[in-house]
């Protein structure tokens, strides 16, 4: 191998995205809605994904 061997630093980030946003940032205020709608639209979903499941 030609030139210096440079080790390139790691690109994994082991945080969780919880612990990036602020508390008041408005994506905590659309998560919230956005998790009720998906638990109203779970029963409908989860009979959905039964079917291809087959």
């Amino acid at each position: 191998m030609r030139g210096e061997n440079t080790k390139q630093s790691s690109m994994l980030m082991l945080m969780s995205p919880e612990t990036r946003v602020p508390a008041t940032h408005p994506l905590r205020a659309i998560k919230k809605l956005a998790d009720a709608a998906l638990s109203k639209l779970s029963p409908a979903v989860s009979g959905i994904d039964a079917t291809y499941a087959k």
